[in-house]
């Protein structure tokens, strides 16, 4: 893995709710996750990770996911929808499922928005991260109306650079 445990909680430590989710996207905080999840390209770099971060915010890590759901659909590159796949694959196994769920439709969703079968990049990451790419596995095997954002109280707002997902609860 790239970061080293003590960059990796660094990083982690800030307040989910009012200093990253309000921050604009992309933030100097969100290049700073993406180098860390560049670095999840094994299952065991997926197991050191999960268990130096089991204490920290993890909704962080979910937030991330839905930052680059943005991102990619802003930049149209599949780039950032890995990484949040990454981000999401190893939240699943420290956050609630249910808020990881409600991620990934974001970014199944991104996927379709810029070209891609969202299959591709969602088993791509499910084949790397090894038992923490199951979520992405069973996400990807559920029904259409199931996969949908409306279905996780979501919707889009705006085109181009001012695209964003909206929370609907």
């Amino acid at each position: 893995m790239n970061a080293t445990p003590e960059e990796m909680e660094r990083y982690l430590r800030v307040d989910p709710e009012t200093e990253y989710f309000q921050a604009p996207i992309p933030s100097a905080h969100d290049e700073e996750i993406a180098r860390i999840c560049r670095g999840l390209n094994t299952p065991d770099d997926y197991e050191s990770a999960r268990r130096r971060l089991a204490h920290l915010g993890e909704t962080l890590l979910v937030l991330f996911a839905e930052r680059m759901a943005v991102l990619a659909v802003r930049k149209r590159e599949e780039e950032w929808l890995l990484l949040g796949l990454r981000a999401s694959a190893l939240a699943s196994k420290i956050d609630d499922i249910r808020i990881v769920l409600a991620e990934l439709s974001l970014l199944w969703h991104s996927a379709g928005l810029i070209g891609l079968s969202p299959e591709s990049p969602f088993g791509r990451v499910a084949r790397e991260a090894g038992a923490f790419g199951e979520v992405l596995t069973g996400f990807a095997g559920r029904e259409p109306e199931l996969q949908s954002i409306s279905e996780m109280l979501y919707s889009t707002r705006g085109e181009g650079e001012n695209f964003t997902y909206h929370r609907d609860w």
